[in-house]
């Protein structure tokens, strides 16, 4: 509001108004376009005259509101809790997955393990001293399984830290969720600490 009014306070011949009269409008000398703007200032800000950088003020503080109520009120009309009529037809591993995490969450990882079938992992028998001292207990080359006339990808390094899996690829940490290059090292299972806790299941957000 501040830098706004100062915007202002430099445009002064075009907003005469507002300096020329000792107290904002209100809705009193509103044209019909406005009228219905000012008159809702009216109600928020009382019957007390106001300054007009009050107004301005309270405008800023308003339309601030306004976008937060609908941030959440979006958010929250996003989240869906577990399906049960679903569970017949997904995999153990979905099941589990749903009676933790979110149902958006829980088709995104039954897609990594439909995707992790298209791969192979080898667990590379001797790491680094670089991967020693990053904590690195276990590492896996995962590989796209070649298909005739494609020239696949390079292969992807999963490592195991603390228990945790991490792939090369980032999408894991990036998404809070594990990738296809993981799964194909858990085969498929599903793992609580390999997500994010804010996929959980829940039914309202502080946004």
């Amino acid at each position: 509001a501040a830098s706004y009014l100062q915007e202002l306070a430099t445009e002064k011949h075009r907003w005469g108004a507002p300096w020329r009269l000792e107290h904002f409008t209100l809705g009193y000398e509103a044209s019909s376009p406005v009228e219905g703007s000012f008159s809702s200032f009216k109600r928020a800000l009382g019957d007390e005259p106001k300054s007009f950088a009050g107004v301005v003020q309270e405008h800023v503080k308003k339309d601030i509101e306004k976008t937060q109520m609908e941030r959440r009120r979006l958010v929250n009309a996003s989240i869906r809790a577990h399906d049960v009529t679903l569970k017949s037809a997904r995999s153990d591993a979905a099941n589990q997955c749903a009676q933790v995490f979110s149902e958006d969450t829980t088709e995104k990882f039954e897609l990594a393990n439909q995707d992790a079938q298209d791969y192979v992992c080898v667990e590379i028998g001797t790491l680094s001293e670089e991967q020693i001292q990053r904590g690195v207990s276990r590492a896996y080359s995962v590989s796209r399984r070649v298909h005739v006339g494609t020239n696949p990808p390079p292969p992807r390094i999963v490592e195991e830290i603390n228990g945790t899996k991490y792939c090369s690829c980032l999408k894991d940490n990036n998404s809070g969720r594990p990738d296809k290059h993981i799964q194909c090292v858990l085969g498929g299972a599903f793992v609580e600490k390999q997500f994010n806790p804010h996929w959980k299941v829940a039914t309202d957000v502080e946004v």
